[in-house]
This record gives C-alpha cells, sequence and structure tokens, in this order.
C-alpha cells in the first residue's frame, strides 16, 4: 500500500513533530510519501501542480490538517480546498483543531477594534462559518480524531460518527541519558529548586497569567519554567508583554523563559521538570502533554475536555482559577508519594502508547478505506 501524506514539514511546530513521529511508525508497514503543505521556494501553482501529481500515485492520500498551513483563513486567502480539488484517491484527515470559527479568526486574541469587528461579521456570516466548521471536514473519508470530545464536537456540526475514528497521540521516545536535568539546572542557576515546567511555543491561551497568579502564592523554593520561546514573529511581542508581567510582579528570580529549544535541549528541560504543567485556555490537543507523559512526570492540567480524557494519569484544577492551581501545586511539590505515583501511571500509558502503536491503528483506518 502506498500513501502520500500531505503535512507541514520542517516547520517548529508540535504538528510537523507529530507528523514526524507518525512517519517514522508508518515506514515500517507502508510505503509512505510525505509531501509537504507548501515548499515556499517554489510559487504556489507550480507547487500545487507538482504536488498533486506526486499525491495522486499513491493509493491513499493522508491530510494533517490545521488552519494556518494554507494561508490566511480569510475568505479567497485560504488554498487548502484547491489542493484538495485536485486529488483524485480517498483521503484520510487528521483534524488538529477543531476550534470554533471565533478563535481560528484570533477574535479571542488583542488588534485594531475595526479589523476585529469585521471579523465578528464574519464569524458569524453563515456560509463562511459552515465552510471553516463543517466543509472542511467533510471533503474527507476518513477523520482521525484524538478523543471522544473532539468526535462530539464534529457530530455536532453534522459530521457522521461513521466517518471519524479515534486514535490517540503517540508518546515521544524520551531520552533518558543520566546527567542531561542536572546540566539544564546548572545551566540557569536552578539547584535545588523545585521546577515546574511548561513546554511548548510561548503563545496566548496558554494560561501563563494563571500559572503566575498562582506562583505569587507558592514559597520562594518553586520556580517556573517556560520551557519554549515565540513560534512565529508576530508572537514575539506576546513574548516581551509576557516579560513586562513578570518583571511587575516582582517574580524576576523566580520565572524563568528558556526561549526555543531546539530537541537535543529537550530532554535536559524534561529531566529537570518536578512537574509539568499544563494550563492551557482552549484547544482540543497537546503535544506537550505527550512529551510529559513520555517522561514520566507528574502532570497537572486545566480541566479542557479533551484533558479530563486522561484524569485517570494526571490532576486538573479549574481552568484559569489560580487558586485552584496554587492549592493542586501545593500539594504535589509537598507529597513526593503522590507524585511518585503520577509518575508511574504517566510511564505506564506511554508503554501502551508507542508510535509504532498508534502507526499500526492508523494503517487500520487505511485499510478499511480502500
Amino acid at each position: 500500500m502506498k500513501v502520500g501524506m500531505l503535512t507541514s514539514v520542517g516547520d517548529r511546530c508540535g504538528i510537523a513533530e507529530y507528523s514526524q513521529d507518525l512517519a517514522d511508525g508508518l515506514r515500517k508497514l507502508v510505503d509512505l510519501d510525505v509531501v509537504a503543505v507548501w515548499d515556499r521556494s517554489s510559487p504556489w501553482n507550480a507547487y500545487l501542480a507538482q504536488s498533486t501529481e506526486r499525491l495522486n500515485t499513491a493509493d491513499v492520500v493522508h491530510i494533517q490538517h490545521e488552519y494556518s498551513f494554507w494561508g490566511s483563513v480569510l475568505p479567497r486567502q485560504n488554498r487548502f480546498f484547491e489542493q484538495v480539488a485536485g486529488i483524485g484517491k480517498p483521503i484520510v484527515l487528521t483534524a488538529h483543531t477543531l476550534d470554533p470559527t471565533t478563535q481560528v479568526l484570533g477574535l479571542h486574541l488583542p488588534g485594531p477594534l475595526p479589523r476585529k469587528a469585521l471579523k465578528l461579521m464574519l464569524a458569524y456570516y453563515p456560509p463562511y462559518r459552515q465552510t471553516i466548521e463543517r466543509a472542511t471536514f467533510q471533503i474527507a473519508d476518513r477523520i482521525i480524531i484524538h478523543d471522544s470530545f473532539a468526535a462530539g464536537k464534529l457530530e455536532g456540526r453534522g459530521i457522521p460518527r461513521s466517518k471519524m475514528g479515534i486514535i490517540p497521540m503517540g508518546i515521544p521516545a524520551a531520552n533518558l541519558e543520566p546527567g542531561l536535568g542536572d546540566a539544564f539546572r546548572r545551566k540557569f542557576g536552578l539547584e535545588g529548586r523545585k521546577l515546574i515546567t511548561v513546554f511548548g511555543f510561548v503563545r496566548p491561551g496558554r494560561g501563563y497569567e494563571t500559572a503566575l497568579d498562582a506562583l505569587t502564592k507558592l514559597g520562594n523554593d518553586a520556580v517556573l519554567i517556560i520551557a519554549g520561546g515565540p513560534q512565529t514573529e508576530s508572537q514575539k511581542a506576546y513574548v516581551d508583554s509576557l516579560s513586562a508581567d513578570i518583571e511587575v510582579r516582582g517574580l524576576r528570580d523566580r520565572v524563568v523563559i528558556t526561549g526555543y529549544l531546539p530537541d537535543e535541549e529537550v530532554p535536559g528541560a524534561m529531566q529537570a521538570a518536578d512537574i509539568a504543567l499544563i494550563p492551557q485556555e482552549h484547544g482540543t490537543g497537546s503535544y506537550s502533554l505527550m512529551v510529559a507523559l513520555g517522561y514520566g512526570k507528574p502532570i497537572l492540567a486545566s480541566d479542557l475536555r479533551f484533558l479530563l480524557e486522561f484524569e485517570d494519569v494526571l490532576w486538573t484544577f479549574k481552568r484559569g482559577d489560580s487558586e485552584d492551581l496554587a492549592g493542586k501545586l501545593r500539594i504535589l511539590l509537598e507529597d513526593e508519594e503522590t507524585r511518585n505515583r503520577l509518575s508511574g501511571k504517566a510511564l505506564a500509558y506511554a508503554k501502551d502508547h508507542s508510535w509504532d502503536k498508534i502507526a499500526e491503528k492508523t494503517v487500520e483506518v487505511y485499510q478499511e478505506l480502500i
């Protein structure tokens, strides 16, 4: 069986890493051709013809979907349907983003009022909303989602359950080489401190402000590690504002923003963490969670619906509630037995959800389709 996978390639994003990990597993089972959504060194029309020709040599085409991959989400500026129109083979689509149209348009982010007003009108214009929330997924013969919450959201948009397959994210293999965590602590002068680590790209909506509020309620030995940097140029302004907020709160000595971590530096940050914190305020998936599970970290996460699917392996706190977050962090930091129990559950989950096992389940979807 030959599979063409259309995805983000070589970018600094969780879906690119997800795709690479899945591809490594799939290559053991099928003939896989990974095709970039767009090689921007080529004009779009030329690349569209070239990529479509490659994809149509496959038995099935697997699209890793996130709205931003195909340009702006504004009308006539997104190339997704243009690319899909030329594909003549069965399509499997993994839905990585199921945000409502208001969030897809970024209405939860700061911006000029006139532009936000126009976007608000667009968000509630029925034909456009139907394109974003339903038509995007109707083009697929099969849809892969990661949990039952996502399946319910798609059903609510009129997508039949019979088209869906629930396959959780795989767990990346952890690098457990001794000493990497100690080296990370020495680099930032964190020996003897208790590290609460939020891993991933730094952008609005990930709950950093709630974490900062909670930190002020904990002892001075607790340090918040923001292990990452901005994903795009436009997000640098947010990181700057977050740094200024840290200064205003008087937390300069208790918060570290590492900046972007290349792959070889991630293991040190994860090994050093005492607690992995996932305080995000919205979303339908988290690759950062998968990384934390792989390293067997005790995890405390906000009570988003998709995160409640992991209740057996982590603790949750009320989203946006810094009092609840601080109280549960305090318990975890003081109770080694509870941390060890959560760590064991994370490692057991990771063992049962290797990328090889996820690849096998994905191939079953291809086989059912063709």
